[in-house]
């Protein structure tokens, strides 16, 4: 399926081309369907908010995250996302500061064995610093747990992309009559099964604890006390106690949907990030110079005033993202008329590239990356890079 996904990402890249060849939009016939690919930034936007109900492609993920903010219905995304909107406002995101610095340094160590040696996929140690601050702002797992719940549950999330894109791409399987005794839905019963005997319990015990006042401060487990935080999913369980906002299936749909966005989507958008900037010396150096400026020659940690002033870093993040969008694609269904004109994620990133690029000189060649379609943006053969120890 590698050569399938590949072949898909340069059809959808042709058709980009050309839509940016005709002035941002052009119309594609795909069987029956009717399809308008749209490459201008303003009009994409502007088409987001006005098109919010999705085409029936997004369906193929129904299971997994029925109520989550992916894929439900227009009339359930505009009642849940105002909900939860408070969890991920600034003045919270601030809070997880302290979290991301701590996993940010045990990233930057786990990364020490490699500096000197060959070429070294980095993914893997990326996913890994997502997974544990993920697992822990999220679903408040603690130290001990986030390594093996974790990473079981994201591995079983991670199947389940693979499986509705290789879906996608066998249009015979579109049609849910013949999808239903397919060898592709047992497999995805079965991860289904792994991520709810995973993530249920985990609901119900903080459920437990929240309503006996026995919840354990995780955050206690941090080197810090400053930037205290409340996982989401005690936010979500609060709501559902005080509001009736929630079902526990709610919650999980919605932690599933959470954890494919920011696990997979942030862990493939900064090793791509690591790549470009170890393929351009000069872009890297004034990327330094810049932490120079802000830190000295001291290795404190990041705040979120120090997030503010790292402008160099925070506008190479947004060109490698426009260079290589993690999810290339983003579909709607046009259901009313529209006239064209032609979050957490990026502090996650810059506090990870601070600790990385203070302490090592990257090198990379993106030129010759060739790129494949598992719903991410994601390098055929890996992202890999070298590291050197700065003096």
């Amino acid at each position: 399926m590698l050569g399938d996904r590949k072949h898909l990402w340069d059809f959808f890249r042709r058709i980009q081309l050309y839509a940016l060849k005709e002035g941002g939009v052009c119309k594609v016939s795909l069987g029956p369907h009717t399809v308008y690919v749209i490459c201008d930034p303003e009009d994409s936007l502007k088409l987001s908010n006005i098109c919010l109900n999705k085409p029936y492609l997004y369906d193929f993920m129904e299971a997994l995250g029925k109520n989550g903010l992916v894929t439900a219905e227009a009339s359930i995304w505009k009642r849940h996302r105002k909900l939860l909107n408070p969890a991920f406002n600034q003045q919270v995101l601030n809070t997880y500061v302290n979290e991301i610095n701590v996993q940010a340094r045990t990233l930057v160590s786990q990364l020490a064995p490699k500096v000197g040696k060959e070429p070294f996929d980095v993914r893997h140690y990326i996913v890994n610093y997502i997974l544990a601050i993920i697992t822990r702002t999220l679903i408040g797992l603690s130290t001990n747990d986030h390594l093996g719940i974790g990473t079981d549950y994201t591995q079983a999330i991670d199947d389940l992309l693979i499986l509705y894109s290789n879906r996608i791409q066998k249009i015979w399987l579109h049609l849910s009559y013949i999808y239903k005794w397919s060898a592709l839905k047992r497999r995805e019963n079965q991860l289904l099964d792994k991520v709810k005997d995973i993530i249920n319990p985990i609901i119900r015990k903080r459920k437990s604890e929240l309503i006996t006042n026995n919840v354990p401060d995780i955050n206690s487990e941090t080197t810090s006390t400053s930037g205290r935080f409340e996982p989401v999913v005690d936010q979500m369980l609060q709501l559902a106690e005080e509001r009736n906002a929630f079902t526990d299936d709610d919650i999980g749909q919605h932690l599933h949907t959470l954890v494919a966005a920011s696990y997979d989507t942030t862990s493939n958008a900064m090793a791509f990030i690591l790549l470009v900037i170890g393929s351009y010396q000069n872009v890297q150096k004034r990327i330094f110079d810049e932490l120079q400026e802000v830190f000295g020659h001291d290795d404190t940690d990041v705040t979120k005033q120090d997030l503010q002033k790292l402008v160099y870093l925070e506008a190479v993040i947004k060109e490698s993202m426009r260079l290589y969008p993690v999810v290339p694609i983003i579909a709607r269904k046009v259901d009313v008329e529209v006239n064209l004109s032609k979050l957490f994620s990026m502090m996650v990133m810059k506090v990870a590239l601070v600790h990385i690029i203070r302490r090592y000189r990257v090198t990379g060649d993106i030129n010759n990356v060739e790129c494949e379609f598992d719903i991410v943006l994601k390098p055929m053969k890996g992202h890999h890079i070298c590291l050197k120890a700065r003096t």
